[in-house]
């Protein structure tokens, strides 16, 4: 069978997951009469091997606080970390989604509803340096301190770097 060829070739994560679409399909098939019998009868979930990623230690999290970046990245890098928001969250703030005196700004997250993100005293730090005397605009924009020289934000008003709505 096709399905137990391509088992041997991928992990258990990728065949436990393709077995469910499998099963859910053939259960709608058969409901409808166009399939008689089951032809994954006997093939079973995979076990999977267990996670062993690891958080960074102090000491690399210290040591990726003490590279030589640019503003805009440190910013970015110390927002990731202290919110614990997805990338496209802090990608799509705007300034005027901020507010820098509660550590907090607003984000549009995966579903579309409005939630804030809350950051701690290094982002607090280094958001003036970046945002200088912007009122508007994106705060991670590559052209950070200057006016964008291309719109960030299309016509149905979604954010340009990640497609959710502003």
């Amino acid at each position: 069978m096709a399905f137990a060829q391509r088992a041997r070739l991928v992990d258990a994560d990728t065949v436990n997951r393709e077995l469910s679409v499998m099963k859910a399909a053939i259960t709608w098939w058969r409901a409808r009469g166009w399939l008689m019998h089951n032809p994954i009868i006997g093939i079973e979930r995979r076990p999977a091997p267990p996670d062993r990623t690891r958080a960074l230690s102090r000491e690399q999290i210290a040591a990726l606080f003490d590279l030589k970046i640019s503003v805009r990245e440190r910013t970015f890098w110390k927002a990731m970390y202290e919110t614990c928001a997805r990338a496209e969250e802090i990608l799509c703030l705007d300034v005027a989604d901020l507010l820098p005196a509660d550590k907090r700004g607003r984000v549009t997250p995966k579903g579309g509803a409005i939630e804030w993100v809350h950051w701690q005293s290094g982002t607090a730090q280094l958001q003036p340096r970046l945002l200088k005397d912007r009122t508007r605009g994106p705060v991670s924009s590559p052209t950070a301190g200057r006016p964008p020289t291309s719109p960030r934000v299309t016509a149905d008003g979604r954010c340009i770097n990640c497609a959710t709505p502003r």
